[in-house]
This record gives C-alpha cells, sequence and structure tokens, in this order.
C-alpha cells in the first residue's frame, strides 16, 4: 500500500486496512489511526487538504464534517463515503459544537479494543450500551494529544498511549485498525440507530423550535437545572432508548409556550406595572402559596442570618420562590402578607434582548414563567445539595428560561421551555405537612446564631438552605433571581 512520504500523497493512497473504521468510530480514534498508520502529523493532512485545523477548536474538528473533505479522504482510504460520515456527529443530525477542546469520553471495554463512538461524546449519554459500562469522564489529554502527533522516520507502525487515562493504540502488535468483533458491530450499529432514531423523533416534535434542543448534544452537562428540564421534555415526548444512559431528573417533563414577537410597545406608565404585578402575584398566592400560609409567615418573620441558615430537608420551597420571586420585582424581602399594605413600583422585567411580545398580556406569562423556574431550579438544587438563593444585577427574565426566537417570513415567535409545577407541589405539600406535625423549623438556630456573629449581612444572598448533619460537606448550587 502507498504511504505519505514527505508531504507528497502517492496515488492518492493512504495506509489503511480495508476492515476500519467500525460502524459509527469517532472522527477522533478514525484521525489517530490514519496518523500512525502513515507516520504523518495532522498539520502534513492540513496541508494535504484532507483537514482544516484550528488548534483551539477540536471539538468542532472531532465532532463537524465542516473542516475534513469526507469524499477525499474516503478515497484515498479506499473505503465508502457513507463508513466515514459517521463519524460525525452533524452527519448524524446532531448539531455540533464550534468551539472548544474535545475531551474523550472511553468506554473501558471499547478502549481495549481500539474503538470510541462518536455518539460517546454527547453530553446527554453516560453509557456504553452495547457493553453497558458507565463512560469515563473526558480526557483532555487524549483530545490534544492526537492533533500534536510528530512524524516517526523508521518506524512503520508506531504504539501510542495517553499517560493520563491509559488508552492504547498499539498498532506494532497488531495492523488491524479495527478489532471489533462482527457481532459487536452488528450491536453497535443497533444501538447507535436507536439514539439516532429518537433524537430525530424529538426533533421533529420541536419543529421549528428545535433549537431548543441543541444544548443536549453540544452543551457539556452540567449540574444545570434547564438544561434537565430539556432533556425532561425531550423524555415526555419519547423514551430515549435503553442503555445510553440518556437519563432525565424524575421531575415533571413541562411544555413549550410560544408568543408572537412585535414591534416594541410603547412601555406602560407606573400604574400599569404595578396593577398588572399585582394580579399575577395573588394569582400565584391563590394557586400555590396558600395551603402553605403558615409556612410563608415563618420565613417572612425571620432575621437575615435565619435566612441563610435554612435546613434544605425542611424547607418550604414554594414559599421561598415566591419570597425569592418577589425580591425580584419589589427589591426587598417583604415583611407583611402578600395581601395587604404597599410595596415599592416593581420593576417588570421585558423581553429587552428580542424586543416586545405583540401583546401585553404575554410579558405577565413570562413573569408568571419566571416564578416557575425559580422554584423549579430550588427544588431541583435542595434536591441533591446545598443551595444559595442570590439577587443577580442582570435583571432579565429571559436570561435564565430556556428559550428560542423562531423566524420566518410571515412573523416572529419566542418560544420558551418551562417546567411543570404539579408534582412540585404534591412535592412541596408533603415535606411541609411531616415538617409542621413534627414542629421542626425551617432554619437551625446554632447554625443562625454563629453567623450572626459575623455581625455583616451579604445583601445580595437572600436565602441559603444547608444541609446540617455534622458528617456532610456542603457543595452549593446557585439559583439567581
Amino acid at each position: 500500500m502507498e504511504r505519505i512520504s514527505r508531504g507528497t500523497l502517492r496515488s492518492e493512497r493512504l495506509t489503511w486496512s480495508d476492515k476500519g473504521p467500525a460502524p459509527f468510530e469517532s472522527a477522533w480514534n478514525l484521525l489517530l489511526k490514519v496518523q500512525l498508520l502513515n507516520a504523518v502529523g495532522i498539520q502534513e493532512l492540513s496541508q494535504l487538504g484532507l483537514v482544516v485545523y484550528r488548534e483551539r477548536e477540536t471539538r468542532r474538528l472531532f465532532t463537524s464534517q465542516a473542516d475534513w473533505d469526507i469524499p477525499r479522504i474516503a478515497s484515498c482510504l479506499h473505503v465508502d463515503v457513507a463508513r466515514i460520515r459517521t463519524a460525525f456527529i452533524d452527519c448524524l443530525g446532531f448539531p455540533a459544537p464550534r468551539d472548544g477542546q474535545y475531551a474523550v469520553r472511553h468506554c473501558p471495554d471499547c478502549r481495549a479494543v481500539n474503538y470510541h463512538c462518536t455518539l460517546f461524546n454527547l453530553p446527554m449519554v453516560s453509557r456504553c450500551p452495547w457493553h453497558e459500562k458507565e463512560l469515563v469522564h473526558g480526557c483532555d489529554r487524549c483530545g490534544r494529544s492526537s492533533t500534536r502527533l510528530d512524524r516517526r522516520p523508521g518506524r512503520d507502525l508506531p504504539r501510542w498511549n495517553c499517560p493520563d487515562c491509559g488508552y492504547v493504540v498499539d498498532l506494532d502488535a497488531d495492523r488491524n485498525v479495527n478489532l471489533v468483533s462482527d457481532e459487536t458491530e452488528k450491536v453497535i450499529r443497533v444501538h447507535c440507530q436507536r439514539l439516532i432514531d429518537w433524537w430525530t423523533a424529538i426533533q421533529r416534535a420541536a419543529g421549528d423550535a428545535s433549537a431548543l434542543l441543541d444544548p443536549l448534544a453540544n452543551t457539556v452537562r452540567p449540574f444545570d437545572c434547564d438544561w434537565m428540564w430539556r432533556l425532561n421534555w425531550a423524555a415526555g415526548v419519547c423514551p430515549p432508548p435503553p442503555g445510553w444512559g440518556v437519563t432525565p431528573c424524575t421531575f415533571a417533563a413541562g411544555s413549550i409556550l410560544r408568543f408572537p414577537v412585535g414591534e416594541r410597545a410603547q412601555s406602560p406608565d407606573g400604574a400599569q406595572h404595578y396593577s398588572a404585578y399585582r394580579l399575577i402575584r395573588k394569582s400565584i398566592f391563590r394557586q400555590f402559596i396558600s395551603p402553605h400560609a403558615e409556612c410563608l409567615s415563618e420565613l417572612q418573620a425571620m432575621d437575615p442570618f435565619e435566612r441563610i441558615s435554612l435546613d434544605r430537608s425542611t424547607l418550604c420551597t414554594v414559599c421561598l420562590a415566591f419570597l425569592s420571586w418577589r425580591v425580584a420585582h419589589e427589591g426587598q424581602i417583604p415583611v407583611f402578607d402578600p395581601h395587604g399594605g404597599r410595596i415599592s413600583r416593581p420593576r417588570l422585567e421585558t423581553v429587552e434582548s428580542v424586543g416586545s411580545p405583540a401583546h401585553g398580556g404575554d410579558h405577565e406569562i413570562l413573569n408568571f414563567a419566571n416564578f416557575l423556574r425559580i422554584w423549579a431550579q430550588i427544588e431541583h438544587c435542595t434536591s441533591v445539595s446545598a443551595c444559595r438563593i442570590e439577587l443577580s444585577p442582570e435583571r432579565s427574565v429571559l436570561k435564565r428560561i430556556p428559550h428560542v426566537v423562531v423566524r420566518s417570513e410571515e412573523h416572529e415567535e419566542l418560544v420558551c421551555l418551562i417546567p411543570s409545577a404539579a408534582q412540585f407541589s404534591a412535592i412541596a405539600l408533603e415535606r411541609c405537612s411531616k415538617r409542621r406535625s413534627s414542629g421542626t423549623p425551617m432554619a437551625r438556630a446554632p447554625a443562625a446564631y454563629a453567623r450572626a456573629r459575623w455581625n455583616v449581612a451579604d445583601e445580595s444572598l437572600l436565602f441559603a438552605a444547608h444541609n446540617h448533619e455534622s458528617q456532610f460537606r456542603n457543595a452549593y448550587q446557585y439559583v439567581y433571581v
């Protein structure tokens, strides 16, 4: 077989085995093996026009076909173009990230046969379905080193290994680039096609707002509530295929809301803002807060140090969300009955980033959705972690609600995804009923006393919920209002 020599491609042929690549083998693995078999670096392949290399964009390089001449590469390897295309997630219908570094997520058993599936690096995936093994955390060294290989004259079949994760490609021992068994190949095809079909189904269900789902495929999975809401919605539309570890949280799926977007309307005066805000506030109180009137009174009676000494296991999340939401609009924690008294002029948020919705009532719906967003984040965070609720200088409601703007020739729509409140209500009622029956307070007095000795209250920190058990180390998640 002809090889690359001194930067010149002979007979348009690269050294390669006709059994490779394996089904859905990643572009990262493909590039690594091409370089090792042909004793070339990525710069030489780039000079030959096979690939465009940008040092700081390895995620794009290994997930998108945009920087590859796939037909020519397939010709050089003497394999079918379709086999090369399965190496890129954007060829499979998933959105590819445009920047950042590629951290390789390995299956221990796949790694043993020099295989890495391109779908393993989807953030929503956490398991290898054919080996039923958890994927290891992404290896940055694997991603970087594969683009920094040097030519090794005199060594036809070099051996490469990652010093961080131990991944080895030993072509000295075996010239085959594909060590995956025929039976495993069949299973790989079945599982990968199921995941692709599921993604296609939820994209079709989202329609022109399918960009709402993009973070599931191209944003590294954080502890992020709105990321989980997207996954919950997708799983509610169509259950994800088993085996991949695509697991939504236990909370309800939520729904998608659409608002027509028109020219920026004239801002209503202070009285109109005040009246609209009171209607939203009363609606929230009647629907969610009234069964928790005692909880609300308890929270409103707390001093600043008690408010940052809450117990996450006994906390009334709905009242905490209500007070936090009010702070966002009223500028301070109210210490009086929500149906009476005067409040400062509310600072109602508008859709500043995309223009104002055509109908004034849509502002009220967005602010109602913002209450649900705050409540869902508090419930989600406190279910797994300690939590801090802070007043953010960023005043835009939409910045914190998953949304996209859909444009067509006829109109423009704002599409938002909000969580469902039904399950949160049931959880909060059960928790608060147990707390009240046992006479347990929401705040821990010793912790509040200890914090009061600081004698300074952080005005941006509205509330903090902790696990007060001595053996538990608190790791905080933040909710911004």
